[in-house]
């Protein structure tokens, strides 16, 4: 087992490619909704996703739910003025191609997410939280998006 780290509080992996690349969400602090995607890759540290888009994005990215062996990532993001416990109701659905090109401004923001980052470990109490596994099984995931968006427990039916 690994651990990837956070972005401040906690955090669940929920998907790895086979290039060694996981995504999930974590949680910044005790606020409630304040939850981050992030990427982590190959023993480096834990990203915030928000960091890797455009300072002026519309949407703050929440939940990575899923990448593909070329790295890109399907995920959940809410606009201002919704919070992510409200996902089901006002959220967007984003989808990240990389491209390899970090914009004028990236690195730096890369950087002070990890900062900031490391500065809400180093200053935040010391919770008795149970630590959550690093990945989750496929039928946790599953059981996770169903709370989330309010879906019963059957299963689609594929048709030819």
């Amino acid at each position: 087992m690994t651990d990837l780290g956070n972005l401040g509080r906690t955090s669940s992996a929920w998907v790895v490619n086979s290039q060694g690349q996981v995504i999930g969400a974590s949680r910044i602090d005790g606020t409630p909704g304040n939850i981050r995607a992030f990427l982590w890759e190959k023993g480096g540290p834990i990203v915030d996703l928000n960091a890797l888009i455009p300072e002026n994005s519309p949407l703050t990215l929440v939940y990575a739910a899923n990448i593909n062996e070329r790295g890109e990532i399907a995920g959940l993001g809410v606009p201002a003025g919704c919070a992510p416990p409200d996902v089901g109701t006002c959220g967007h659905a984003y989808f990240l191609i990389p491209d390899g090109i970090c914009d004028g401004d990236c690195q730096s923001r890369v950087d002070q997410s990890q900062a900031e980052a490391e500065l809400r470990r180093a200053t935040a109490p010391i919770q008795a939280e149970r630590s959550e596994s690093p990945v989750r099984s496929p039928e946790q995931f599953r059981n996770q998006m169903r709370q989330w968006f309010g879906l019963s427990g059957a299963h689609p039916t594929l048709r030819d």
